[in-house]
């Protein structure tokens, strides 16, 4: 039962905009989990998404590799690390840093990974 854990590390390779984190946190709190619990941990955070989940969840612990200073017009960290996720599940190919497109948005997708389908 994850509510009796005394920590619940929540993975993200790189955090952008901060949105898809804080519907997590916000999930894991509204099934019980208090934000003192979660630690978020990520490769790259850009300095907005940071300054985002601290602002809406000041007891949210971060342990990032680099925070780096901003986003560019398609929503990714720049400087960045480039899709990393998307080379972990094996679907980046070529120059498409950006990776298939999926029917219901890489937010929903992420969070239906992380939640299932409810």
């Amino acid at each position: 039962d994850i509510s009796t854990a005394s920590t619940i590390f929540l993975l993200a390779s790189e955090v952008a905009g901060g949105e898809v984190i804080c519907e997590a946190v916000k999930y894991l709190s509204n099934v019980g989990i208090g934000v003192e619990k979660i630690v978020l941990i990520c490769s790259t955070i850009s300095k907005d998404a940071c300054e985002k989940a601290c602002n809406s969840f000041p007891a949210l612990r971060i342990v990032a590799g680099a925070v780096d200073p901003s986003v560019d017009s398609k929503g990714d960290v720049v400087p960045g690390i480039g899709g990393l996720h998307l080379r972990y599940e094996g679907s980046l190919s070529g120059k498409d840093r950006n990776g298939p497109k999926t029917g219901d948005g890489t937010k929903k997708s992420l969070l239906k990974a992380l939640f299932g389908s409810k």
